[in-house]
């Protein structure tokens, strides 16, 4: 009987300190929000738009929900399974849906949303005039004053840094050359006979002090980002 409430008690601090140290993993990531919400105020250098001190908060305030409760009454007795049991769950959902919120991946979800509305707009410019735009009005027009109005995906101490367009013509591939110093530039690469376009899209390499780079497929080594098209006679298709 004792070695059996032994055991059990065992159990209930090995789990309490399974759901502590999964209770880290959101405690860790709220803090590091909250310290680039701090550096966002101070740098005078373009960063992500995100609300970095709410999320920040709310997942200190999840990690607090599952991490609290275990602690105190791990200093009181040993800690009941329920709320072992709690800790781990509130830890194993943190961790799974912290990946979600990161804002690296909300900006590259941004970015590349962005690039994809805009390979639709030229679609259907290219769907009524049998061509894609080839002056720089036209490349405005075709993306649409909507989408320049939309809410900015970066800022600069506290004001938002709108969308450019910037428009290449006689273009053989998409233009990647870092001669841009602002994120959120989409550029416009065209060919010469109008037929045939790259697209592309600044943004930061980390979304808090980070330099300007031109957008890049998830993953290490990823290739440059381009949303390409080639018209066809009656079809516009993917390259």
């Amino acid at each position: 009987m004792g070695s059996n409430n032994k055991t059990s008690r065992w159990l209930s601090y090995g789990s309490a300190l399974l759901g502590v140290m999964l209770s880290l993993i959101p405690l860790s990531f709220g803090v590091g929000l909250m310290r680039d919400w701090l550096r966002v105020k101070r740098d005078p250098g373009a960063s992500f738009n995100y609300e970095y001190l709410l999320f920040g908060m709310v997942w200190v305030l999840a990690a607090s929900i599952g991490l609290i409760p275990v602690v105190y009454a791990s200093f009181k007795s040993a800690p009941s399974k329920f709320l072992s049991a709690w800790a781990v769950a509130v830890g194993l959902t943190s961790a799974y849906l912290t990946p979600e919120f990161n804002p690296q991946t909300s900006m590259l979800t941004a970015a590349t949303g962005a690039t994809r509305e805009i390979e639709q707009n030229l679609i259907a410019w290219d769907g009524i005039h049998g061509r894609y735009p080839m002056d720089a009005n036209e490349l405005a027009d075709a993306v649409g004053s909507e989408f320049l109005s939309e809410r900015p995906v970066f800022r600069r101490q506290g004001k938002a840094i709108p969308y450019r367009l910037r428009f290449v013509p006689n273009a053989t591939g998409p233009y990647e050359y870092q001669d841009v110093d602002e994120p959120g530039m989409l550029v416009y690469a065209v060919s010469s006979n109008f037929r045939e376009f790259w697209l592309t899209m600044t943004t930061l390499d980390k979304p808090v002090g980070g330099r300007t780079v031109f957008l890049r497929a998830p993953g290490a080594g990823g290739a440059l980002w381009v949303k390409s098209r080639i018209h066809r006679d009656g079809d516009a298709s993917l390259k």
